[in-house]
């Protein structure tokens, strides 16, 4: 239970500014990735990873599939299920919903609030995205985790990466 708190707190402490807009700054689209063995308020349970030859106007289309990409640092790793899927997305006046497959519900605790935060923390750099629903199957996700999250409660300061 003290990892488990542990970690969360991290997560709620990450360090990683994200950028709004196309084509995430200089670097080019940061992709996030949850952290092995993040343990204690020194290391970031998230971090990114840059995707620099991404498309200048990013979409869900484009970024999703970056989730599910192993990184290139074996310190990181996808949090999703394998065999997760975007089934759909929407962007209507600054509200991203997006409808994942039926796996995605397995899971639960920190993995799920890890998944939900690299997936906003992602999903943040298209253009006019301000907050993220995440669906199931056009559902809520069944642990409370189906509310919309906004950009600015998973933005922290200092630079993670």
């Amino acid at each position: 239970m003290r990892r488990m708190r542990s970690i969360l707190l991290a997560v709620v402490l990450l360090a990683g500014l994200v950028s709004c807009g196309n084509g995430g700054g200089p670097d080019g689209v940061k992709i996030y990735y949850a952290v092995r063995g993040a343990e204690g308020y020194e290391q970031a349970a998230i971090q990114s990873e840059n995707w620099s030859d991404a498309p200048e106007e990013v979409t869900m289309d484009d970024l999703f599939p970056r989730l599910l990409t192993p990184p290139v640092d074996d310190g990181r790793y996808v949090v999703f299920p394998e065999n997760v899927r975007l089934l759909g997305w929407t962007l209507e006046e600054g509200l991203l919903t997006v409808d994942l497959s039926e796996s995605y519900s397995e899971l639960t605790g920190i993995s799920l609030t890890l998944a939900n935060y690299c997936l906003v923390l992602t999903a943040a750099q298209m253009d006019g995205v301000e907050q993220v629903c995440i669906t199931v199957e056009g559902q809520p996700l069944p642990e409370g985790g189906g509310g919309a999250l906004a950009v600015s409660d998973v933005l922290l300061s200092g630079e993670g990466g």
